[in-house]
């Protein structure tokens, strides 16, 4: 999915703005003069006796008078400025919403999982190292998000992101014993090294509605796939022109459904607004596992499981300082946690290299923080 997800988001942005664009011009072919039935009101300026033309707009309630001017005036639920409705239901507003931020997301360690230990633990050069100790560095990424407004009473959002930049590594010196499975043989190499990263994309489609002035809900449709590679190695110690590797790779691909909610919390007519967001949904999880031990001989595994159920939750605060009336400064603040997924180091623990088996590990937890900086344009 590192190229369909993106392919895909892009695919519901264009079809979401074709629909919008049909939905326009649909109306625009309308008729735009509705008759009002003028009982017995004198008429003016040589309007015809009985009928009055005024230009549709929108909608009219029905409950109003007639100016001198010969002019109607509603002062229903309709009343005001028609003008600036839009097309869609009647309703007032932006059409559009659009937002792009630059993301930083800090991830969690994997659990615990042992990598090397040394060979000889009084004469080592450095301690046994595990997976719950490589930190990983920061992570960066686009975010972005496009929302249409007033179709029926709702709105329609598109949202993607992907953070793929999660990197940790270390070098040890020294003689150790790399451990390649869940029997602990392992393979004696020389000066080893590893490398783990891991990368995070997500893409959704929203359905939106505003229960009061304060809250809107969401619900809507999500995919989230979690790509992770882990490489260990080092030089022979038996064979010092041979240099033996370990591979594991894994990736989540995620679908399911998900709920939502995003209340203000601060306003005070000014130009900067603050919002909350919770969002939390079940997914399908097609995990898969590939794991190649290189050595003498390669050892090849692959694994795919199926059905996996997998959770997410995800929160945030979002804060808008206008600069004008369609363009606003848009910071962000973000956390969002996985559960059931497979993560590359602890596939190790569930190969086992002497029946030739293995199968898919998808107990991980992942927990993201961080946030994001950006704008937001609204017409």
């Amino acid at each position: 999915m590192r190229v369909s997800l993106p392919t895909i988001a892009l695919s519901l942005v264009a079809a979401l703005a074709w629909l919008s664009w049909s939905a326009a011009a649909a109306d625009a072919e309308a008729p735009g003069v509705s008759m009002i039935t003028d009982h017995g009101i004198p008429p003016s300026q040589g309007q015809v006796p009985g009928q009055l033309q005024l230009p549709n707009q929108g909608q009219f309630s029905g409950q109003g008078q007639f100016s001198s001017q010969g002019q109607f005036v509603d002062q229903g639920q309709y009343a005001g400025p028609v003008s600036d409705c839009l097309p869609a239901c009647g309703s007032c507003g932006p059409c559009w919403t659009f937002t792009a931020e630059a993301l930083a997301l800090q991830r969690s360690n994997t659990r615990s999982q042992l990598l090397f230990v040394p060979f000889v633990p009084t004469l080592a050069l450095h301690d046994p190292l595990d997976a719950d100790n490589m930190n990983f560095a920061l992570g960066f990424g686009p975010k972005v998000s496009a929302i249409r407004h007033n179709v029926c009473g709702c709105d329609f959002e598109v949202a993607y992101f992907q953070v793929d930049g999660f990197t940790a590594g270390s070098e040890l010196p020294g003689i150790s014993r790399m451990v390649t499975d869940m029997t602990s043989t392992g393979l004696l190499v020389n000066d080893g090294m590893n490398r783990y990263t891991s990368a995070l994309y997500s893409g959704e489609l929203n359905l939106r509605r505003q229960y009061t002035d304060c809250l809107t809900l969401l619900a809507g449709f999500r995919m989230v796939e979690l790509d992770e590679h882990y490489r260990g190695g080092g030089v022979d110690v038996f064979t010092p022109t041979q240099a033996d590797s370990l591979f594991t790779n894994t990736f989540n691909h995620l679908y399911g459904g998900q709920i939502g909610a995003e209340a203000l919390v601060f306003n005070h007519g000014g130009p900067l607004q603050i919002n909350a967001l919770c969002k939390a949904g079940v997914f399908g999880n097609a995990a898969e596992q590939n794991y190649l031990l290189f050595s003498n001989t390669g050892v090849p595994l692959s694994t795919k499981s199926y059905g996996q159920a997998s959770c997410l939750g995800e929160t945030g605060l979002v804060a808008t300082y206008a600069l004008s009336k369609h363009v606003a400064f848009r910071g962000s603040l973000d956390a969002m946690w996985l559960s059931g997924v497979a993560l590359a180091p602890e596939q190790i623990s569930s190969v086992n290299l002497r029946r030739h088996t293995d199968v898919v590990n998808t107990s991980g937890n992942v927990f993201y923080y961080g946030g994001g900086v950006g704008l937001e344009c609204r017409f």
